[in-house]
């Protein structure tokens, strides 16, 4: 299902590119915008309607700071990690549910796994699992 941009992910997109030695007009914009501030902007305005609302504007900036340095204080998730089994015991999913577009919450449950280093991965299985139709 097509969702909204998620800008903080297109900020680490551009900010990589740089990293790696990329240049372009687009890697910059992108790695200009601070996207704690716009979600915290977006959030200010989506709380209240601009046609019904509106903020004291020499403030408005200062709203938006408070709100992206609390973003800011969060801090990283221990990783828990843990390589997903490729086989399973028994027929596991038939093909036409493993080709194509996946579903949602297959993909939900298993984005984390989805890099090349796992899908190219030669090691054996640990199931035991018969090939599906």
């Amino acid at each position: 299902m097509p969702q909204e941009p998620d800008q903080t992910k297109w900020y680490q997109i551009g900010a990589l590119a740089k990293n790696l030695g990329f240049e372009s007009d687009e890697i910059n914009r992108l790695i200009s915008l601070d996207p704690d501030r716009e979600i915290a902007r977006e959030a200010l305005v989506k709380a209240r309607d601009p046609k019904n609302f509106k903020y004291d504007e020499s403030a408005f900036d200062g709203y938006i700071t408070q709100i992206s340095s609390i973003f800011k204080s969060a801090t990283d998730k221990p990783s828990m990690y843990v390589k997903p089994t490729l086989l399973v015991d028994g027929r596991g999913e038939g093909l036409e549910r493993r080709c194509g577009r996946a579903f949602k919450r297959a993909y939900n449950d298993n984005q984390e796994y989805l890099f090349l280093e796992n899908l190219y991965n030669q090691r054996e299985g640990e199931g035991r699992g018969t090939p599906g139709r």
